[in-house]
């Protein structure tokens, strides 16, 4: 669903901006069903796993989310997420980059359990949280 376009003449240039329609459909049923939207939140802020940071971490492969930080008392937090994890998948799911998990993890309901698979000293980790509710009331 297009959702607004960039004019800064009045006219359309070319630059649009949409939501995917899973997304809204997503969003629909949820207030169809109990009148509000519920987006999971594992409490991470994180960015893609860069070619550059693959190489000075003597990796091949570029796909994946790298924690930058983890908020306090967040679910990651209580999972053992820390700093510079690398997320390469969610309940086996393959992670793309930051934006894939955000995605992934919205899409995941409070209270549900979740198996995130990470790279941290050069080996793999599997941790377990508990996604809550994202509060998005600010």
């Amino acid at each position: 669903m297009n959702t607004a376009i960039f004019s800064p003449s009045g006219g359309s240039v070319g630059i649009g901006f949409a939501v995917p329609a899973t997304t809204i459909q997503n969003i629909v049923d949820q207030l169809k069903t109990t009148g509000s939207v519920n987006r999971g939140w594992l409490g991470v802020q994180a960015h893609d796993f860069r070619p550059e940071v693959a190489s000075s971490l003597r990796r091949s492969d570029v796909k994946g989310a790298i924690i930058a930080d983890v908020v306090v008392g967040s679910p990651a937090q209580r999972a053992g997420f820390i700093q510079g994890d690398i997320v390469v998948a969610l309940n086996g799911v393959e992670v793309a980059d930051s934006k894939a998990l955000t995605r992934q993890v919205a899409a995941l309901k409070a209270g549900q359990t979740a198996s995130f698979t990470v790279f941290r000293n050069g080996a793999r980790h599997t941790l377990t949280a508990t996604i809550q509710k994202r509060d998005l009331s600010g």
